[in-house]
């Protein structure tokens, strides 16, 4: 069986699929056989797998629409897979998961100085957000504008092939031969988006991230450059190193998986090493710092390197709409989730020394998320000015 085509599915690509529903509501012994098949072949999918589970699971327990004929099936299957499709939508971005926020450990505390009370402001929640788009730069100046979340790859000719989340294709762009001129990606905030670059390298763009990258690479190296975040898988070629280059340091591979947090407004940047292993450059450095699995190299205002162990899920997980932390500052929480909602999140110093351990599904509208928030922590929040200004409630 050609097992191939979903390689490099994340959960949300498995919750829409129809083999997958298929073989979750229904149990036929063609799905059972295959997803047996596919986990055997790619046991690394198997968080993956477990998750879209979960997507799909949810709405077994909220609907009667799965006990079907034989003749029904084929239908039933396309109509729950463009369910979970809308359900996922709801907000007219890419959503993952399922909304709630639950606490793995607790929430810790620092001393706390007392500040002037604010009281909350008796209104309903609303925040008025322009839909952003997601624009698409190539190296001739042409220009493309997508008020969805999109896919970009590469055909089998070399042409660049523009989808929608769904698949359908938007665009096509005929093959550029000059492998200098780079083309540009701006993902705004509030939107996601994914590249297959022409090597075959799959990158994953989070919020608030610009993306520079050729359509065909040099003969000696593969490069591009980022402000903002990625996951990338680096397609192995030993005689071509891959260069991912940010304003603060360069990363260099030749095939591995990693994650780059760097957002040049952000005085904390990081590399996170998934598989294999990279070497950063930062500043006048001329031996790079070697990273492997496992490993997270934190540069604090351009300098200041630390090389730590960490659990890799809380840095890579965003690729599945979920924000997992430990012990994390919560103003570091919220900078994360303004980006992903695109909404101003105001907070002072008196939030400042909350800390918290646990884990975000954003599959719901920012209110929901914030409110979770505010019940298990001394936090509230008020809506004014199309902002919305947090503040310690002394719970």
């Amino acid at each position: 069986m050609n097992y191939t085509q979903y390689s490099h599915h994340t959960a949300v690509d498995f919750s829409t699929d129809p083999l997958f529903i298929e073989w979750r509501w229904l149990q036929t012994d063609e799905s059972c056989q295959f997803w047996e098949g596919f986990l055997a072949e790619y046991p690394d999918k198997k968080d993956d797998i477990l998750l879209a589970i979960e997507i799909v699971e949810s709405f077994r327990e909220n609907s009667n629409e799965f006990l079907f004929s034989e003749q029904e099936k084929g239908d039933a299957v396309k109509r729950l897979t463009e369910k979970v499709y809308r359900y996922k939508r709801r907000r007219k971005r890419t959503i993952y998961g399922i909304s709630t926020f639950v606490l793995l450990a607790s929430l810790f505390f620092l001393p706390f100085r007392p500040v002037r009370q604010v009281e909350p402001v008796n209104q309903v929640p609303v925040i008025v957000r322009e839909n952003k788009e997601v624009q698409l730069i190539l190296s001739s100046g042409e220009k493309s504008l997508f008020k969805e979340d999109i896919q970009i790859k590469y055909d089998s000719i070399g042409n660049i092939v523009v989808e929608s989340e769904s698949g359908k294709m938007l665009e096509k762009h005929e093959k550029v031969e000059v492998p200098a001129e780079m083309n540009r990606l701006i993902v705004p905030k509030g939107k996601r988006s994914s590249l297959l670059l022409a090597d075959g390298s799959r990158i994953w763009v989070n919020s608030g991230t610009t993306l520079e990258f050729p359509s065909s690479f040099s003969q000696n190296e593969r490069r591009i450059s980022i402000d903002g975040e990625i996951y990338i898988e680096v397609e192995k070629d030993p005689q071509k190193p891959f260069y991912v280059s940010t304003q603060a340091f360069d990363v260099v591979v030749l095939g591995t998986a990693f994650n780059v947090t760097a957002y040049a407004e952000d005085a904390l940047q990081h590399i996170t090493v998934a598989e294999g292993s990279v070497s950063v450059f930062t500043g006048e450095a001329e031996t790079g710092s070697v990273l492997t699995s496992n490993q997270q190299l934190r540069l604090l205002n351009g300098e200041n390197v630390e090389i730590s162990n960490v659990d890799v899920y809380h840095y890579t997980s965003w690729r599945e709409g979920i924000l997992r932390f430990e012990s994390e500052p919560l103003p570091q929480i919220l900078t994360r989730l303004s980006r992903y909602y695109d909404i101003d999140l105001l907070f002072g110093a008196d939030i400042q020394a909350v800390r918290c351990s646990g884990k975000l599904y954003l599959f719901d509208e920012w209110q929901v998320v914030l409110d979770n928030i505010t019940n298990v922590s001394p936090v509230a929040y008020r809506v004014q000015n199309n902002q919305v200004a947090l503040y310690h409630s002394r719970k």
